[in-house]
């Protein structure tokens, strides 16, 4: 454990990870639509957590970041109108993210040990 550690700087592969994604709300509002997320990514055995505080969404991702959990999704006003995800990612995020292609991407992930 100390090798994989060292070699991938604390930032364990997907399959490893003790949080796997955690998922943020932008705003009160959102925090509906956070938690059916969460319970459908627990149900589908991902490892998850949820931050449904009310602190500013940028200090929710760089504690994320600094705790270095493989996926963040952010889900805001415009993800739950399009009904989609905002996922960040080694620091680089992709918006519009089909729910349905997040899940098939992670699982296939986990399940190849990526």
């Amino acid at each position: 454990m100390a090798y994989i550690l060292e070699k991938t700087q604390g930032r364990l592969p997907t399959w490893l990870a003790p949080v796997q994604v955690k998922v943020l709300s932008f705003t009160d509002e959102n925090i509906k639509t956070v938690e059916k997320l969460f319970n459908e990514l627990k149900d589908a055995g991902i490892r998850c957590e949820i931050d449904i505080n009310s602190a500013p969404v940028q200090g929710k991702v760089r504690d994320a970041e600094m705790q270095k959990i493989p996926y963040i999704i952010m889900i805001g006003d415009k993800e739950e109108e399009k009904k989609t995800l905002a996922v960040r990612r080694d620091g680089k995020v992709k918006f519009g993210v089909k729910k349905e292609d997040f899940l098939k991407e992670i699982l296939t992930e986990i399940k190849e040990r990526k």
